[in-house]
């Protein structure tokens, strides 16, 4: 991919999908953040205030710790388009990073209502867990269940789903969730 964007070192979309990928190397090798950041800085030069660069950039700063700075960017991105659902989702994301979790809710329903979906069920399942995690079971199984309908096999979500019925009281969909999963073992 290199490359690609050393032949053509003016087409913004190169130097943001070079960045996207570097953002997934992270956690193989950290140093990858600081070409992910070149790049970026590159596309904005190309092309100023592009939705998409705002919010690679906010994934870098979080892949990094700085949940701040990514706030900062994501910020700007959902400021670019307030009707775009991604931004919203990854702001509301952020905000539960950062513990700030009755703005996190808002900030999730505020993309559900702009028709956000999950796009995974890795995405389900975080929001499952992050509901769950602020007490809000209810709708956490209603995510660890659109994880389920993506991934049967997401073993993580079955279990996360019988601790929310556990914690419902819902003591017997509790046990055959976790049951299931048990006899995997």
């Amino acid at each position: 991919f290199k490359k690609v964007v050393a032949s053509q070192p003016n087409i913004y979309t190169f130097r943001t999908g070079f960045a996207d990928m570097l953002n997934w190397l992270y956690d193989f090798d950290s140093s990858y953040a600081d070409l992910a950041e070149n790049e970026l800085k590159a596309a904005a030069e190309l092309s100023p205030n592009r939705q998409s660069t705002y919010h690679l950039w906010a994934k870098v700063k979080r892949n990094r710790g700085d949940t701040e700075a990514a706030l900062v960017y994501i910020k700007k991105s959902i400021a670019l388009d307030p009707q775009a659902t991604p931004p919203h989702f990854y702001h509301s994301i952020l905000l539960f990073d950062a513990g700030r979790n009755d703005e996190a809710y808002k900030e999730l329903k505020t993309a559900v209502a702009l028709g956000w979906q999950p796009q995974d069920h890795n995405e389900a399942r975080v929001i499952g867990a992050f509901l769950a995690d602020t007490g809000r079971y209810d709708e956490a199984i209603d995510y660890f269940r659109k994880a389920l309908a993506i991934d049967a096999d997401d073993d993580e979500a079955r279990i996360k789903l019988g601790l929310s019925y556990y914690f419902l009281g819902k003591f017997e969909p509790a046990k055959q969730y976790i049951q299931e999963v048990i006899s995997k073992m």
